[in-house]
């Protein structure tokens, strides 16, 4: 009868406590269910999906020859290296920029080229430069050209100079880029 006094006397003194008490320990068994019932089943299937596919990679990496990943680099390797004109063509794309300068009615006087090694096997660089001066927008014509060649030609440096501002009148001077395969045929 001593404990029903007690608790009839705290639960006058503090009843907002104990409510807030019993109020805490209904959500902590809340909490605790739902950790037990969805988090950690999801979590132990993460878990398992993680160790799958892990052990997947390892034996796809044993195992010798290209993966799908290596096998589209190769084929695209090979198509670069189909894309990039044959050495002995050389000269003719020496001659066909000539002749679209021309048909832009611009005239290259001369042009400086030298050769370079690439990182890739069989292919050789060749950075040109020279300077046509025109209107400008025939100069803008002649560069779109260049950049829709057939030809892998890289525009790597576009400088515009007036020459007489009132005429309308630029100097372009330009540095390409162009691939060659020595390998080929």
């Amino acid at each position: 009868m001593a404990l029903k006094i007690i608790f009839t006397e705290l639960w006058r003194s503090h009843r907002s406590l104990l409510l807030l008490l019993l109020g805490g320990v209904l959500l902590n068994g809340l909490l605790y269910g739902m950790l037990h019932g969805i988090m950690l089943p999801g979590l132990e299937r993460d878990v398992s999906l993680l160790a799958q596919r892990q052990a997947a990679a390892r034996t796809a990496r044993e195992q010798p020859g290209p993966t799908v990943a290596g096998g589209a680099l190769l084929q695209d390797r090979d198509n670069f290296y189909r894309q990039v004109a044959a050495y002995r063509t050389f000269p003719d794309f020496i001659q066909q920029l000539y002749q679209y300068a021309s048909d832009s009615e611009l005239a290259i006087k001369r042009i400086a080229y030298r050769p370079e090694n690439t990182d890739l096997p069989d292919i050789l660089r060749y950075t040109l430069e020279f300077s046509v001066s025109g209107p400008y927008r025939t100069l803008r014509e002649f560069v779109e050209r260049l950049e829709q060649w057939e030809q892998l030609v890289v525009v790597e440096q576009i400088r515009l100079d007036a020459r007489q501002p009132e005429r309308d009148e630029v100097i372009l001077s330009l540095r390409l880029s162009a691939y060659f395969n020595t390998g080929s045929p």
